[in-house]
């Protein structure tokens, strides 16, 4: 009998338990944006019963969570927390979400790496051409270039590529037709820039993990190729320059080598104007 009542009694504390109110769940702790990251997801979920009432702030001016609000039950909620990376100055900014509910409350700790563009200038002999890089989203890309400038790899190379409307590439070919190459490939750094005018990209072969040195300037948009071809940077200054150069007399595209301007136009060298500095 004894046992009988013991036996009662826990299983109506375990039922009384299972009919307790809310409880929060967050499936992160915390937020890394990295340098390119403007959105992350994370989820709120309801481990215990009754409808969990919540809310959220946020404690600086670039972060915030888009949208929420109401009430859950026990399934999970969707909480998009974003970053508003144009308000940044180049450095490292740390953050708080901080979360209260009727079922208890946290914080996630958010990071997020605003970096500086570096800025180069192609000094070419129809003028110059200022870009801006992009090492948010291609950093590879762009150590890979800025290393080939500064060793004079670029000096002296041609545009041997060149379609009026659509753009001059370079960095392979002197104007004798001898082809320069590293020994490094580079995997594609996919991202969300668009092939506007005055677009930099890397140039590749038909593998997708194949650019190394050549690079291209668009002359007009070319949506067809966003997301196929790592952007890096844009023009600047000296877009004059550019569609001058998109200008020339080429062998068009049935000479040989084909679109190979009559006259070359020569990369004399490459300035750099602002290095890439990480930010750890």
């Amino acid at each position: 009998m004894k046992s009988y009542i013991i036996w009662s009694i826990i299983l109506v504390l375990l039922f009384l338990a299972g009919c307790g109110g809310p409880a929060l769940d967050v499936s992160e702790s915390s937020l890394d944006f990295g340098p390119a990251k403007t959105h992350l997801v994370f989820y709120l979920v309801n481990r215990g019963a009754g409808s969990l009432d919540y809310g959220i702030t946020d404690d600086r001016n670039w972060l915030s969570v888009m949208p929420f609000g109401g009430k859950i039950g026990n399934d999970s909620v969707q909480i998009t927390a974003k970053v508003d990376r144009s308000s940044l100055a180049p450095n490292k900014y740390t953050g708080t979400l901080k979360i209260t509910s009727n079922g208890g409350d946290t914080t996630i700790a958010v990071t997020v790496i605003r970096l500086d563009n570096p800025i180069v200038e192609l000094v070419t002999s129809m003028g110059n051409i200022k870009l801006k890089l992009f090492p948010d989203v291609a950093p590879n890309h762009v150590r890979n270039f800025l290393d080939l400038a500064k060793s004079g790899f670029y000096d002296s190379l041609i545009f041997h590529r060149v379609i009026d409307g659509f753009m001059i590439q370079a960095g392979a070919f002197t104007d004798d037709g001898n082809i320069k190459t590293s020994n490094k490939t580079l995997n594609a750094e996919l991202n969300d820039s668009l092939h506007h005018e005055g677009t930099l990209a890397m140039a590749r072969r038909q593998a997708l993990n194949s650019a190394g040195t050549q690079f291209y300037i668009c002359l007009s948009p070319r949506p067809y190729l966003d997301g196929k071809y790592t952007v890096f940077g844009k023009t600047i200054e000296g877009l004059d320059v550019v569609r001058a150069i998109g200008d020339v007399e080429t062998s068009g595209s049935k000479g040989t080598p084909p679109d190979w301007p009559i006259r070359p136009v020569y990369i004399k060298k490459v300035n750099i104007i602002k290095d890439f500095v990480p930010i750890e």
